[in-house]
């Protein structure tokens, strides 16, 4: 539960980008988030088919770097490691990019404050199972922490937005999609964010 509150916190960090998107345009954030799945992607890539560090420059960088990612995916799951993570910050940039700023804070906040507290209350108390792990429980508290996403956008769209964010976390639980969240492509990191904010921007 400690490394998956850890996992969590990192989720809220995507109040970050909606801060930032205060201040500077949307392509600078867009283009920071770009600029860190890109990274974490290159990273998968090494981890996955390092054969041997050459560099102990690379090394020192790399070990405490592993060391931090992997307490942070430290969870049972047929995905490869840090697909998650790249999805994550992959889909905050894409949100960004195509979104009207306002949809893309409300869907960012979907993401951070929604998935966080579907999967922390969500294992504390969830029962009741409706699909795979996620529990009836985790998934009233993803709708209901999302709608703080009222902040940016109309009420009624907000609630549009969370009801469709918490429709998207539990489409990688369904057995069609297996074959494709075991490859780490389909991943709610990016339905969640993604989906709802195009659900809102129709209905706008």
């Amino acid at each position: 539960m400690k490394s998956e509150l850890s996992r969590q916190l990192v989720h809220l960090a995507a109040i970050a980008f909606i801060i930032l998107s205060f201040y500077v345009d949307s392509v600078f954030v867009s283009a920071y988030s770009f600029v860190i799945a890109a990274g974490l992607l290159v990273y998968v890539v090494y981890f996955h088919m390092e054969k041997k560090r050459l560099l102990r420059l690379v090394e020192r960088i790399e070990t405490p770097l592993r060391k931090t990612l992997l307490h942070l995916e430290n969870r049972p799951s047929p995905s490869p490691k840090f697909a998650g993570a790249f999805w994550f910050f992959f889909s905050i940039g894409l949100s960004f990019a195509i979104f009207p700023l306002q949809i893309a804070q409300a869907a960012v906040l979907i993401l951070a404050l929604g998935d966080s507290a579907s999967t922390l209350i969500g294992r504390a108390i969830g029962e009741k199972r409706i699909l795979g792990k996620k529990t009836l429980e985790g998934s009233l508290s993803f709708f209901i922490f999302s709608l703080t996403s009222f902040i940016f956008v109309p009420s009624l769209v907000a609630i549009f937005g969370a009801l469709i964010g918490a429709l998207m976390e539990l489409i990688p639980e369904l057995k069609i999609a297996e074959p494709l969240r075991s490859r780490g492509i389909l991943n709610d990191n990016f339905l969640i964010p993604v989906i709802a904010g195009m659900a809102m921007w129709m209905i706008l």
